[in-house]
């Protein structure tokens, strides 16, 4: 029997009577590594000058790698809409669709700080970041950061940036 303890948006706590710890230890397993969820996969950034509305000259060079901020937006939580289709499974063949990808971007000048808020969904804008707050890198006076991004469902057993959860854990109760 399941019996829900606390539920927060990005908390649970339960309790299953009768199971071993091997069945214990199997669940959790399964909700770290198979459940899906939306991440970014690809980051397309655009190099460059950047003009603003005014006239003013940015430059999109970074003091990051491109790779290193790649890895950054693949591990920001992002809602997921359990209607899409994985890609490899679509009627698209894997080429990318609504159906199956979500497109971001992010179009933020500086000075300032980058914050996962500054991705934006363009093709479906309920699938907003789920942490507001994280910061992804700095801007200094006349740098700009202009990417797209694609983002896709997997599994936490593929990369970590699919995990669903976080800090999984159980005890046992006797």
């Amino acid at each position: 029997m399941i019996k829900i303890l606390e539920l927060k948006d990005n908390f649970i706590r339960f309790s299953i009577d009768g199971i071993t710890p091997g069945i214990a230890n199997s669940i959790r397993r399964t909700l770290i590594n198979d459940v899906p969820k939306l991440a970014i996969e690809n980051a397309i950034f655009h190099h460059g000058e950047i003009r603003d509305a005014d006239g003013n000259v940015y430059d999109s060079s970074l003091p990051l790698f491109d790779e290193v901020l790649a890895s950054r937006l693949g591990l920001i939580p992002l809602k997921t809409d359990m209607s899409l289709n994985f890609r490899d499974e679509c009627s698209c063949g894997g080429k990318g669709c609504d159906l199956c990808t979500v497109t971001y971007s992010i179009n933020k000048l500086g000075p300032g700080m980058v914050y996962s808020s500054d991705i934006m969904p363009v093709n479906n804008p309920d699938l907003t970041v789920s942490d507001p707050l994280i910061p992804i890198i700095e801007l200094k006076k006349n740098q700009a950061m202009l990417v797209t991004c694609e983002a896709i469902l997997g599994r936490g057993k593929e990369h970590a940036k699919w995990q669903a959860t976080s800090g999984v854990s159980y005890k046992l109760h006797r």
